[in-house]
């Protein structure tokens, strides 16, 4: 059988600012219906449960959504509302959640630039970099600390 196999392509970049990890992406390049083959911006953010002021409120519980009576059903998150005190482009468009033994668990938060203004933004010619993305990921990563998402950092607790 001679199947062609049609590969995706993305960019990833990953760090580490103020001991929060967090990976950039863009994906859907060449692909073009995604802003002319230009690909999503997105980025994610990772919560460690150490790190975490209240990690039992962010470890959200598995609902099953079916999207009919008799489809076997994926697992969901109902994070909305629950991450709006955290600064996201467009607010938070990713949940999912690592691991399964306390105190070693984490939760990826993340979100994308493909909402109404973004496109409109491309339309108009403008681009986003990685260095455009990696200033919002900055801002988030504080916001989390800001809304005590985060516990202080040890230079902030000491006199």
């Amino acid at each position: 059988m001679n199947q062609e196999i049609k590969l995706d392509r993305a960019e990833k970049w990953s760090g580490r600012y103020r001991d929060v990890s967090f990976q950039i992406s863009l994906h859907g390049l060449g692909e073009s219906y995604i802003n002319q083959g230009q690909g999503t911006w997105c980025f994610y953010v990772f919560i460690a449960e150490d790190k975490a002021t209240d990690f039992a409120a962010l470890w959200l519980e598995d609902e099953v959504y079916r999207y009919k009576p008799e489809a076997k059903g994926r697992i969901t998150h109902d994070y909305m509302g629950k991450t709006d005190r955290i600064e996201f482009h467009g607010g938070c468009t990713y949940y999912k959640k690592h691991g399964h033994t306390e105190g070693f668990r984490c939760v990826e938060l993340g979100c994308d630039y493909a909402h109404l203004w973004d496109h409109e933004h491309f339309q108009q010619g403008g681009r986003y970099s990685v260095s455009d993305v990696l200033e919002d990921v900055k801002l988030c990563i504080d916001s989390l600390y800001r809304s005590r998402v985060l516990k202080p950092e040890a230079a902030e607790v000491l006199p």
